[in-house]
C-alpha cells in the first residue's frame, strides 16, 4: 500500500474513532485540585502556563501533585515523571532547566495526566496504530520513541504549545503527521500546531 492510500486509511480511521466514540474517550471527572512542592517560581509559571493551555483545549486534567526535585533520580535520570491512576496524578519534575525547556517538559507531563485520566484503550490502539507502535507504557524493553504514550505526550504538548516547537524526538514527525495524531487523541484540531518548523 502506497503512503498516499495508509493517509487515506488512517484519516478514514480517525473519522471513525470520533464518530464513534465521541471527542473525549470516557467520561473523566472534572479538573481536580493541583499542589505543588519544591518548584521554582519559573516551574511554578510554567505549571500555570501549561495548565491554562489543556483548560483552552478543553482537556480535562485529573487532580495533580506536583514535586520539583534538585536532582535526576526520582525521575529516573530523566528531566520529568509522571505516575498515576486516573483520578490523581503525581508530576515529578528534576532539576533546573531554561524556560523553553521547561514548557515543553511541563506540556508532556501533563499530557501523560491527561492520558491516563482521559484515554480508553480503543483511543490508544488506534493511535498506537497510526503512529506504528505496538507498546503503550514503558515496558523494561521498548525504547522511548516505541511507546505510544511517549508519541502522544509529545503531540499532545506540539499541539497545545502556543509558539512552535520542533519535535525531534519522534519518528514521522511532519506536521500532517502530528495533526493528525492530535486530532486521533482528542477528536478535534490542535489548539495550536504551529507548522514553522515540522516538516
Amino acid at each position: 500500500m502506497g503512503t498516499f492510500s495508509r493517509w487515506i486509511v488512517r484519516a478514514a480511521l480517525v473519522a471513525v474513532l470520533v464518530v464513534s466514540l465521541g471527542a473525549g474517550g470516557h467520561d473523566t471527572a472534572a479538573a481536580g485540585t493541583t499542589t505543588t512542592t519544591g518548584l521554582s517560581v519559573q516551574e511554578r509559571q510554567v505549571l500555570d502556563w501549561a495548565m491554562a493551555l489543556f483548560d483552552e483545549a478543553g482537556l480535562d486534567l485529573p487532580a495533580i501533585d506536583v514535586v520539583g526535585h534538585d536532582g535526576n533520580e526520582p525521575c529516573g535520570g530523566g528531566a520529568g515523571f509522571h505516575t498515576g491512576d486516573g483520578q490523581r496524578s503525581t508530576l515529578h519534575i528534576c532539576g533546573e532547566h531554561r524556560r523553553k525547556f521547561d514548557e515543553v517538559l511541563f506540556l508532556h507531563e501533563l499530557a501523560h495526566a491527561w492520558d491516563v485520566a482521559s484515554l480508553d484503550d480503543e483511543h490508544r490502539a488506534a493511535f498506537a496504530e497510526l503512529r506504528g507502535v505496538e507498546q503503550w507504557w514503558d515496558d523494561g524493553v521498548h525504547d522511548w520513541d516505541e511507546r505510544g504514550a511517549e508519541h502522544a505526550a509529545e503531540i499532545i504538548a506540539w499541539g497545545l504549545r502556543d509558539s512552535p516547537m520542533q519535535v525531534i524526538t519522534l519518528p514521522d514527525a511532519g506536521c500532517d503527521a502530528l495533526e493528525l495524531g492530535y486530532i486521533t487523541l482528542t477528536g478535534r484540531p490542535p489548539l495550536h500546531g504551529y507548522r514553522d518548523l515540522c516538516g
